[in-house]
């Protein structure tokens, strides 16, 4: 059996009222084919719509309830894209296992320098230069106390 919806719909809304409200929150990309929502997101990236965040209400709204034990991943590895045809139900595991390939890609850390294929104790690879300049900034507050 599906969850309930967390969609809030009130009696007297209808579907297309709901639809056309979700749309209004929506800027589609035209390079990628993602719809960027351009709503409220939580802190992480992820858009909200009304009580649930807004790429699960997308896949509600265009493909149906959710299947129980079944989230919602983005096969785009946008977070605030809501672009039903970029959603997909899968297992908890297999998400994860598509976020660690996804990350395994990546070539440069957040701040643009190149990662090595050093690695971490927990299988991660890691800037030097990120690590460098984390250690000077440690060892000059240090100084200063």
């Amino acid at each position: 059996m599906a969850r309930p919806s967390k969609l809030g719909l009130y009696p007297s809304e209808s579907t297309g009222d709901v639809l056309a409200d979700f749309m209004a929150r929506v800027m589609c990309e035209p390079m990628s084919g993602c719809w960027l929502w351009i709503g409220d997101a939580t802190a992480r990236g992820y858009g909200r719509f009304r009580r649930a965040l807004a790429h699960r209400a997308s896949f509600e709204l265009f493909k149906g309830r959710i299947p129980d034990g079944l989230v919602v991943d983005h096969k785009c590895k946008t977070l605030c894209c809501v672009n039903p045809a970029h959603l997909e139900a899968v297992s908890q595991g297999e998400n994860v296992r598509r976020g660690d390939a996804a990350k395994k890609k990546k070539d440069f850390c957040k701040n643009g320098h190149q990662l090595t294929q050093r690695r971490t104790g927990v299988g991660q690879r890691i800037c030097l230069e990120c690590s460098r300049e984390a250690g000077r900034r440690y060892r000059a507050k240090q100084r200063q106390q």
